[in-house]
């Protein structure tokens, strides 16, 4: 793993990329892939379950509180008003949050972020 990514182990899925991650760099490399999707299919080690969520690298502060503003009807700019940061700041943290989440807009984050429980049902 690069830099400060890690792993949530959410079950079947988590186990078998964290151990990946810990075995030969260079075998790691050559069929993490196809490891990785095996994993996220239930077809490889972790068992035939579907796959549960699982995020690769953990929300920062600022964008778990900027997170819990999406499930409502409010504009970036009233987000922005109540974090008393710029609307660029609360873009900023929403670029970051999709990428994390691995969504594209702020209704699959929601989704996202429910079925990982970071945000209540």
């Amino acid at each position: 793993m690069a830099g400060h990514q890690q792993i949530v182990d959410k079950g079947p899925v988590g186990r078998p990329v964290a151990r990946m991650a810990a075995q030969d760099r260079a075998q790691a490399v050559h069929v993490g892939g196809q490891r990785l999707l095996e994993a996220l299919d239930g077809t490889g080690d972790g068992g035939s379950r579907p796959a549960a969520p699982f995020v690769i690298e953990p929300l920062s502060p600022r964008e778990r509180a900027v997170l819990r503003y999406l499930p409502t009807m409010m504009s970036n700019q009233e987000i922005a008003s109540e974090l008393f940061v710029s609307v660029n700041t609360v873009k900023t943290h929403l670029k970051a949050i999709y990428r994390k989440l691995d969504v594209a807009d702020r209704r699959e984050a929601v989704r996202r972020a429910r079925a990982l429980e970071l945000l209540a049902p």
